[in-house]
């Protein structure tokens, strides 16, 4: 499964950013350069996600618009749109 969702990415100096995602409750990361921060951030979602879907009665929320985020960001930020692959195991066999 593929899933979309925008990262706010805050550029806090030269070596820090820091990221969140507004759909996905305390779902954060950190890197030192803004590479580093998105993929820390597909990383974060995706246990973010995995950790939902083992739950029998989850539920994804809706991914935010970017234009919409776009809209409040403050001069240090950008917003990026993150894929996070998300593999089914269940059921897998060989």
């Amino acid at each position: 499964m593929k899933f979309y969702y925008p990262a706010i990415v805050t550029k806090v100096s030269d070596e820090e950013f820091t990221a969140f995602f507004p759909d996905l409750e305390d779902c954060k990361a950190v890197g030192d350069s803004l590479d580093d921060v998105l993929e820390n951030a597909r990383s974060a979602a995706h246990d973010w996600i995995e950790t939902e879907m083992l739950d029998d009665d989850y539920s994804l929320p809706s991914s935010s618009d970017t234009y919409d985020l776009k809209k409040t960001l403050k001069p240090d930020q950008s917003v990026h749109e993150i894929l996070i692959t998300y593999r089914m195991m269940d059921g897998w066999e060989e």
